[in-house]
């Protein structure tokens, strides 16, 4: 994050994904290098079916088993 947002903070906050009716996750294995956030994210879906989780990810990680679309780019 230092390098990209010249901060070593998260730029939002966990509660934003209690809101969000989309979530893109870009080439991040939420479930192996963010698993607080793939764990909300998986806890929040249960309760809110119209929230839509989308992994743009060449690989199929854990990650993908949670998103209702996987978009797997070459």
């Amino acid at each position: 994050h230092k390098r990209a947002f010249g901060s070593d903070t998260v730029p939002g906050c966990y509660e934003d994904l209690d809101t969000a009716e989309l979530v893109v996750l870009v080439g991040s294995n939420a479930a192996w290098c963010h698993p607080i956030l793939y764990q909300r994210l998986g806890e929040s879906g249960a309760h809110r079916e119209s929230r839509k989780v989308v992994v743009i990810d060449p690989r199929r990680t854990a990650t993908c088993d949670l998103a209702d679309l996987h978009l797997a780019l070459r």
